[in-house]
Parts: C-alpha cells; sequence; structure tokens
C-alpha cells in the first residue's frame, strides 16, 4: 500500500523478478476470489498457510466436513498436540453480519465439542488413525498418548477456530482482535489474496489480522527455530535443537543437556515468552556452582542493565535444579526475541563453559608412597 497525492491508499501490483543472465521483470496481476469454493480449495491444498500462524505442523483431516446438526465447516485440521481447528471461509461480499459469522464460528466449535473420539474416528472414515500414525512415526505409546490428548481436548471444548477471508472489514478487525486480547480460546483472523502469474500459476498471499496470543507465541517460536537452525549466535555452537508447541531448546556444543538455553510460552501467564537458560539434574556435579553463579547479584545486576525491558525471574526451585528467564511479552517479535537470547549467551556462555570445563576434570589418582626396597637377608 502506497499513499497517493491525495492521502489515500491504493493497492499496488506486486512484481516478480526472476534471476538469470537476462532477469525477468512482470507484473502479478491480483485475481479476486469469484467463488467462497475457490478460496476454500487454496487453503485446503496449502496447509502451511496455517502452519505459520499457529506456530505447529498442521494436518489436514477433512474438507467440508459435517457437524452435529448437520453444520458444516471448510476445514478441519489437527496439530501435533491432538489440538483440533476448524476454518470457516468467506467472501467479504457474502459476509452478511459480523454478529452472525462470529456467532456461528462459536457454535460450531460447541458442535464438535459434543463428539466423542470415536464418534469423530468414524466421521472421518480412518483418517483421524491414518494422520496420529504419521504424527506418532509409528511409536505406540505416542499414537496412545496423541489418541488421549484428542479426547480430552475435545471434553474440554479446546478447539481453534480460523475465519479466512479475500478481505476484512474495519469494523470485523476490530471486534477479531478485541477476542483475540480478551477471550481464551483459539481464534485467528487471515486473509488471502491471489494473484497470477505470466506462467498460469497462482501465488497465494496470507495477511495476518488478529491472532490469539498463544497462537503468536508459538508461531514467533517456529521462526526462531528456523532462524536458530540456519544461523545461531557466532559466539555459541548449537548442538541442535528441539522445537515443540510450547518451546525451543537450544543445546550447545559440549555442554551436558541438562544444562541448556530455552525459549518457553508460559500460558498462565499471559503466554509471556521466556528467554531462559535451565538447570535440570540434581545429579550434576556442577549444579552447586552453577547455581551459585546464576543466582549471583552480580549476574542479576548484569542482567537489569541489558534487559530494562523485560521481567528477570530466577527460580531455583525449578525441577530442584534452577532457571533463570527474561519474560516478554507474547507480541514480541521473533528478531526481538533472537537479539535477546544473543545477550543471555554472551553474559553466561563463557562463564558456564569455563565452570563445566573445571569441576568435570577427573580427580588425579592418589599416589601411591614409594616402599622401602627389601632388605637383603643377613
Amino acid at each position: 500500500m502506497l499513499p497517493t497525492k491525495t492521502g489515500y491508499c491504493r493497492t499496488m501490483h506486486i512484481v516478480r523478478i526472476q534471476r538469470g543472465n537476462a532477469p525477468q521483470v512482470s507484473l502479478l496481476q491480483e485475481q479476486r476470489y469469484e467463488k467462497e469454493k475457490d478460496l476454500e480449495k487454496d487453503l485446503a491444498a496449502a496447509p502451511l498457510l496455517l502452519q505459520q500462524v499457529m506456530g505447529t505442523p498442521i494436518q489436514l483431516l477433512a474438507t467440508s466436513f459435517r457437524l452435529p446438526g448437520d453444520e458444516r465447516v471448510a476445514g478441519l485440521y489437527i496439530d501435533s498436540e491432538g489440538r483440533l481447528l476448524i476454518s470457516e471461509v468467506r467472501l467479504a461480499r457474502n459476509l452478511g453480519s459480523t454478529r452472525e459469522v462470529l456467532g456461528q464460528l462459536l457454535d460450531h466449535v460447541s458442535a464438535l465439542s459434543q463428539f466423542r473420539i470415536e464418534d469423530l474416528s468414524s466421521s472421518l472414515s480412518g483418517k483421524l488413525e491414518e494422520v496420529l500414525r504419521n504424527l506418532s512415526r509409528g511409536e505406540v505409546e505416542r499414537y496412545a498418548s496423541l489418541w488421549q490428548q484428542v479426547s480430552e481436548h475435545l471434553r474440554a471444548g479446546r478447539v481453534g477456530m480460523v475465519l479466512v477471508l479475500d478481505r476484512a472489514p474495519a469494523h470485523l478487525q476490530r471486534i477479531c482482535r478485541y477476542l483475540c486480547q480478551n477471550v481464551k480460546i483459539q481464534f485467528v483472523l487471515l486473509t488471502l489474496k491471489r494473484f497470477r502469474a505470466s506462467d498460469d500459476s497462482d501465488i497465494v498471499v496470507p495477511t495476518l489480522v488478529a491472532q490469539a496470543a498463544q497462537q503468536q507465541a508459538q508461531a514467533n517460536l517456529l521462526e526462531l527455530a528456523v532462524q536458530f537452525a540456519h544461523q545461531g549466535p557466532a559466539a555459541v555452537t548449537i548442538d541442535n535443537l528441539k522445537h515443540r508447541p510450547g518451546g525451543l531448546t537450544i543445546f550447545p556444543r559440549g555442554w551436558p543437556q541438562a544444562v541448556h538455553y530455552e525459549f518457553v510460552i508460559h500460558p498462565e501467564q499471559d503466554c509471556c515468552i521466556g528467554v531462559e537458560l535451565h538447570l535440570e539434574d540434581r545429579d550434576l556435579p556442577q549444579l552447586r556452582e552453577l547455581v551459585r553463579f546464576l543466582g549471583s547479584p552480580d549476574m542479576q545486576d548484569a542482567l537489569k542493565v541489558h534487559f530494562d525491558g523485560g521481567r528477570i525471574v530466577w527460580d531455583p526451585t525449578h525441577l530442584g535444579c534452577g532457571r533463570l528467564a527474561v519474560m516478554f511479552d507474547a507480541a514480541t517479535e521473533p528478531d526481538s526475541l533472537s537479539a535477546a537470547m544473543s545477550v543471555l549467551m554472551e553474559l553466561t556462555y563463557a562463564r558456564i563453559s569455563e565452570r563445566l570445563r573445571h569441576l568435570s576434570r577427573p580427580p588425579e589418582p592418589p599416589r601411591e608412597r614409594p616402599q622401602a626396597p627389601p632388605k637383603e637377608p643377613q
């Protein structure tokens, strides 16, 4: 969007540049959706459009899924933690009453929660079991755990909602943002624009209009996982990463896994994101020295200098070991969270590494006293 001389904004075309010896430049013409069915098809064909918003892998279970009472939702999805997600698709010109649309979404969540997991499985004709097998990677215990999680989420009505439009009127944006900030429910308002390329392919551009804090925090973690996988802080060699919907664990090379950095979502604190350093092994020989270092007044003072915008927490009761955290709002940009982690690493990595090296040296074996030579026989 660019301002015109009159102060209004107008939509500009997207420019595609194809690199090569002779770069080709072309304009991508917007192709407005004429039918809601076409919008549904694009959404179903690319679950990645929702995955980047939800911050966790999304699997499509069904399109045009019928709920108890013969109501239909455009799509039914499931995430890697067994939470179900329904999508409703509308064209702006067919939107009708905003109250009616949002009320219908809530009614869909209520109707879906009436399903027992056995009923849901039957309605999906084996698709649920197939997806859970893929998510569990053939592990029987993981499969049983996911099945139980789906059942519990259903009973509790923990179902996510996504409203997808081609355009979102201002009054609908205002209401949806209010819902995301004040209602403890998973909710996303997303718009999709479609552009036609010269080779007759379509490019779909999503715009996130409103998102609940939990999904926003999860999406931040997903972006952070990508950032740290490609290029972590220069001062720290990362051994591996472990990403899950509620956190991202960073294991520095040469450290025991019980000592690591984490980004953690705290749902009980309005989905604040913690930039943290964890100690998680009571039997670690270096534990007492590390606890003394992380909980020291010098460390707290250093953190206050660098993190005047974050709330600093030292929790010596975490797993009976210790956790150092700097807390940020769920809406904090991933780049800012990444920068905060880099600072925490700069303040702690070298000192912890030195303590780990110093305290993990094996003790020298006791020296044997030289024995006196045997007396020669008289």
